[in-house]
């Protein structure tokens, strides 16, 4: 059929109309919102995995990073496996668990919060509101937890008095709000320590936590430890006849909760916490015993140290004295480094410690080792010392074309002003290029083709003096590949636990920015995720189920692509079923007075290669191991009674595959029980005659 004029003109408009309405809505949907940032509030201080945020009345939900500004009337929420600590100018901080929407509202003499869903946890010294569908909670200085499950409200205060619909909740009472019933109850278990909101920050594997409690009625009771709010999957699961108990836990989220033992069991409040593994800070620069010498005027000292993953700034002290007696200055830099002026000759001391964005944390780090440098002034004009890059390297032809900063170097020892000059020969006689810099970095300007080049630093003084440096040489390349590294090609990723993953690579041009390109399939067609990064390593979130591909794209400072590592492929182990206890039963009472042996029996599974089944006895002073086998069958016989004794015992059963010479193991299984002889053994009579004759 022949299109008619009209028709013609019809099709091409409504083409020409659909083209600007998707272009209008793909920049709704990708630009940023410009707000009104006149009225900031507060400070995301922490953050982990997902938190976004919502402007005003704006619909565009964005990430938000660390450190980031938070406005007035913004929207916070947080994803899966997430959680995020929010620090108000006004000396409030609110933690956000995983799945949480709050709305901030600051006003004249009124400060509230609209809370949708999730968990939240909120500290201050001010009077604050938090709404919640038709329900106001308010409260003085203190702290709170609420959360919301179901249709339900949640109300814990941990330190001072919150109202609700007229009741009073203080650290003895709890209250279940829901719709427009409020029922406050006595705790049965108060002075739960540690609080929901604790932080644990260590530097070892696994942190020593202890846990107290006190009864408000006497009843027997145990702990349990999650690392789920419902339970569903309990780590530790321990009767306890004090009121204390302690274990060790590696970093993650936790719950725990009291028990009452009884065919009706009652339960405390849910406590959480949240164990954080940082690195240990060390001292960068100056060196130590590192001497700064200087003609006319003192000079800048750079002081550096490894960056912490966790603090929100830090704390630099330099003293005259190595016991820190006399303060010179006191520091708190947000960022690993600080350049400090007007420091005349003398001996100086300095030592840096993190500063941690939560009110209720504990901490294992001290300050870092101390370091000594000294200054002098002297009559002698000391050339610079070049850095990087070092004698013979071989530096990225990409590199250059970027305009990184390439070139480094120490200062000299007075007032003046550097050129960094680059020839084809060692003795200068060539020089192809000079870059004057007023700093101690310079990049090349323009192109330099492959070969090998030198360099040097011409330090001028006030005089006119110049003071060269030494000579170092280094190669120009072209762009070197990236190398994946982690995980490896046809290697095993598990993700039973969570679905995050860490991807590194090798990047011998030091570009430092790319994209982690995650993919379903071989064909690179069906994305699963991408992270773009400043380092060699990213945690992505994968959701997959049998395999993934994945690959690192280079860009440079534009986003653009300027190539592309391999692909490799990942295979991810599958979950493994968790084996039930038949034998004994949880909490059973064993008596063992007409048995020769022990056994024990669970649910086979499937998938399972074998069984790893250890045996505890619970002693004053801390279990005892009384055995560990690898069992092939779904049931054991242990026969060894005359290490056994009456008391408290615990064994721990888990299920292991073999998946391509990798162990997978499934979520520990733990079991309490009692061994008891209740017929004791009747008194050995003796039959052979009193006196025995030996010939």
């Amino acid at each position: 059929m022949k299109l008619s004029k009209i028709d013609k003109i019809v099709c091409i408009s409504s083409i020409i109309c659909i083209s600007i309405l998707s272009f209008l809505l793909y920049r709704e949907f990708t630009a940023k919102v410009d707000i009104d940032k006149s009225n900031p509030i507060g400070t995301i201080v922490y953050k982990n995995n997902i938190t976004q945020r919502q402007y005003g009345a704006h619909v565009i939900w964005e990430t938000i990073r660390q450190h980031e500004t938070v406005y007035n009337f913004d929207s916070i929420r947080t994803g899966s496996n997430s959680n995020s600590v929010l620090k108000l100018f006004n000396g409030t901080e609110i933690e956000l668990a995983e799945n949480t929407l709050i709305r901030i509202n600051i006003a004249a003499g009124d400060f509230s919060i609209d809370f949708t869903q999730g968990d939240i946890t909120v500290a201050g010294s001010e009077s604050f509101r938090i709404i919640a569908d038709e329900t106001t909670i308010s409260a003085g200085e203190g702290a709170l937890n609420l959360k919301k499950e179901d249709d339900a409200l949640n109300l814990s205060v941990t330190e001072g008095t919150a109202i609700v619909n007229d009741q009073a909740v203080d650290q003895t009472r709890s209250a279940v709000i829901t719709g427009n019933t409020t029922d406050v109850r006595e705790k049965l278990f108060i002075g739960m320590v540690p609080t929901s909101g604790r932080h644990f920050i260590s530097h070892s594997a696994r942190v020593p936590i202890r846990f107290s409690w006190e009864s408000t009625q006497p009843m027997p009771h145990s702990i349990e430890i999650s690392s789920s709010r419902t339970f569903n999957s309990i780590l530790v699961s321990s009767n306890v006849r004090e009121h204390s108990f302690s274990t060790t836990l590696a970093d993650g989220i936790y719950f725990w909760r009291i028990r009452t033992i009884g065919n009706s069991p009652s339960y405390s409040d849910i406590q959480s916490f949240t164990i954080l593994n940082d690195n240990v800070l060390v001292p960068v620069s100056p060196n130590n015993l590192q001497n700064f010498s200087y003609v006319t005027s003192p000079p800048t000292v750079n002081i550096s140290w490894t960056s912490s993953r966790i603090a929100s700034s830090y704390e630099l002290f330099v003293s005259r004295d190595p016991d820190f007696t006399s303060i010179l200055q006191r520091l708190t830099p947000a960022t690993a480094s600080i350049s400090i002026t007007n420091i005349t000759q003398g001996e100086y001391y300095w030592r840096v410690r993190p500063i941690y964005p939560f009110v209720n944390h504990e901490a294992s780090s001290n300050f870092t080792a101390t370091r000594k440098f000294t200054i002098t002034q002297t009559d002698t004009v000391s050339p610079p010392v070049l850095v990087s890059p070092g004698d013979g390297a071989q530096v990225s032809r990409m590199l250059i074309k970027n305009r990184e900063r390439i070139f480094s170097w120490e200062p000299a020892n007075d007032v003046g002003k550097y050129e960094v000059q680059i020839s084809t020969d060692e003795n200068f006689s060539r020089i192809i290029r000079r870059i004057e810099s007023s700093s101690l970095f310079a990049s090349i300007t323009g192109d330099l083709n492959s070969g090998t080049y030198y360099w040097r630093v011409v330090f001028t003084a006030s005089d006119n003096r110049t003071y060269p440096s030494r000579v170092r040489s280094f190669n120009v390349i072209e762009l070197e590949p990236l190398r994946p590294t982690q995980p490896t090609d046809n290697g095993l990723i598990d993700i039973s636990s969570n679905n995050n993953v860490r991807f590194s690579w090798i990047d011998h041009n030091h570009l430092g920015n790319y994209r982690v390109e995650v993919y379903q399939n071989r064909e690179l067609t069906q994305p699963l995720n991408s992270v773009k990064t400043g380092s060699t390593n990213a945690v992505i979130s994968i959701d997959a189920k049998n395999q993934i591909f994945w690959r690192v794209v280079l860009l440079d400072n534009q986003d653009n692509v300027i190539s592309t590592s391999s692909t490799f492929t990942a295979n991810i182990a599958g979950s493994i079923q968790m084996p039930e206890f038949t034998a004994p039963t949880r909490d059973q009472d064993l008596d063992m007075s007409d048995r020769n042996s022990l056994q024990f029996s669970w649910t086979r599974i499937n998938e399972a290669s074998h069984y790893r089944l250890r045996l505890y006895q619970q002693l004053p002073q801390g279990p005892k191991l009384i055995f560990s086998n690898q069992v092939n069958t779904n049931s054991y016989t242990f026969t060894r009674l005359i290490d056994l004794n009456i008391g408290s015992f615990y064994a721990e059963l888990e299920a292991v595959k073999s998946v391509n010479n990798v162990l997978q193991h499934s979520n520990m299984n733990r079991l309490y029980f009692m061994i008891s002889l209740r017929r004791h053994p009747i008194n050995p009579i003796i039959t052979s005659p009193v006196i025995v004759y030996i010939r």
